[in-house]
């Protein structure tokens, strides 16, 4: 319930605010992610359940010699197996439809086309990231039932060597195939990333979760090669640090390809406050007292200072305000002779004050 009901509803919550407006199917994706977790969260208990019966009827069966006690064993140990197969197979569509409806924002250009219920089954970028997602949660899952078998609290005792040496030779497997697939996955969806979603800090977090993937691979082969389970902690650890990082990777992802909708909410916000008037009126933002602030530090109109002049860099933004809007929430290294410009944490309608603002200035 916790790992998987909850979350996705917690993204359906955010996720009807911050695409409010925007025609882009990801909300109805993760309300259908919602319902199909639903079912594999019942199907998932219906399996535990039916699990513990049948080892109970099994064992009373042993002893009685029933004919109708062996019947019901029997009864459960289907159950048992069909539960579980349906569980599985809920999941896998749940968590399909989870990153259809996270990746999808990030790719602005097939919001138009979302609206094809379809169109999630033959998208390449969505197949590419649940593929990653699947390896992810494999590894993730493995590493964790190492750790809580041979590391946690010292390992659980009172198990035969032989049942630990077949958990040992499981987990490992779960681990190291999802791991292996990981660099692969990863790399396949940066390349297709568009140029909107795209930001250093993105390409950061990524390189250091793949290098913390190899750094995986070595603690596994030392696993594997000479059983030393103690590095369990180790690979487990590094591949929490991993997710968290690709999780901060996605976010930044998702707000550099929603930043222009953003600013539009925020535009539709402050003209519904302003004709609301009284004391909930937005205040007027002044780009001259932000420009003077801010930005007349580095630069300035017409000569050089920390960077290049207004009369240089502001022609190719004639006509495209929401683009140098854009540029300066989130700005890029762009020309080599100068060092990059910081971000300024400037709110929505402060960029575009100021923005409209040296704008204004410079055709003067």
């Amino acid at each position: 319930m916790f790992l998987g009901v909850v979350p996705i509803l917690a993204l359906v919550m955010i996720f009807a605010q911050l695409l409010h407006t925007l025609k882009i199917a990801s909300v109805g994706y993760l309300i259908t992610a919602l319902v199909f977790m639903v079912f594999a969260v019942i199907f998932i208990y219906t399996y535990r359940y039916s699990f513990k019966f049948k080892e109970v009827f099994e064992g009373v069966k042993n002893d009685v010699k029933d004919e109708e006690v062996s019947t019901l064993a029997e009864n459960m140990s289907a159950l048992t197996n069909k539960s579980a197969l349906w569980a599985l197979g809920f999941l896998y569509i749940a968590g399909y439809f989870v990153i259809a409806g996270i990746t999808l924002v990030m790719y602005p250009q097939e919001w138009q086309i979302s609206n094809s219920f379809f169109h999630i089954f033959i998208s390449g970028s969505i197949f590419v990231k649940w593929l990653f997602f699947v390896a992810l949660s494999f590894a993730l899952t493995g590493s964790f039932l190492m750790y809580l078998y041979f590391y946690w609290e010292g390992g659980k005792s009172g198990l035969s060597d032989e049942f630990k040496a077949l958990v040992r030779e499981k987990t490992l497997s779960v681990t190291k195939k999802g791991a292996l697939l990981l660099p692969l996955t990863l790399l396949l969806h940066l390349v297709t990333l568009p140029g909107s979603a795209v930001t250093g800090m993105v390409f950061g977090l990524s390189g250091a979760a793949l290098f913390i993937i190899f750094a995986v691979y070595h603690l596994l082969y030392d696993m594997i090669k000479n059983g030393n389970v103690t590095s369990s902690a180790r690979v487990f650890m590094l591949i929490v640090v991993a997710v968290i990082a690709l999780a901060v990777a996605d976010q930044i992802k998702i707000t550099q390809s929603t930043s222009k909708h953003s600013l539009q909410l925020a535009a539709a916000y402050d003209a519904a406050l302003k004709a609301a008037g009284g004391e909930g009126a937005a205040a007027e933002v002044s780009g001259e007292a932000i420009f003077k602030a801010k930005c007349s530090a580095c630069h300035k109109f017409d000569q050089k200072v920390v960077g290049p002049p207004y009369k240089e860099t502001l022609p190719k933004y004639e006509g495209k305000i929401n683009e140098l809007v854009k540029y300066i929430n989130a700005p890029v290294k762009v020309n080599p002779d100068y060092p990059p410009m910081p971000a300024q944490g400037l709110k929505p309608r402060e960029a575009r004050a100021v923005a409209e603002y040296i704008m204004t200035e410079y055709k003067k």
